[in-house]
């Protein structure tokens, strides 16, 4: 019986929906991760090489 119940379409799309909902969600989770840990390596990158500000003496 609750096999049938489960074959319905609307269980179906149920499903479907949440799945794109959850890989989704992880998509977003992952590309703020990498976003965060390239936000730190440029910080990371920027204290062992500072940019050296070039004066020019006016003649």
């Amino acid at each position: 019986m609750i096999e049938r119940v489960m074959n319905l379409p609307i269980f179906m799309f149920t499903r479907v929906a949440l799945s794109v909902l959850i890989s989704a969600s992880t998509g977003i989770i992952v590309l703020s991760f990498l976003w965060m840990l390239w936000g730190f390596a440029d910080d990371v990158y920027d204290a062992f090489n500072p940019e050296k500000e070039v004066v020019q003496v006016a003649n």
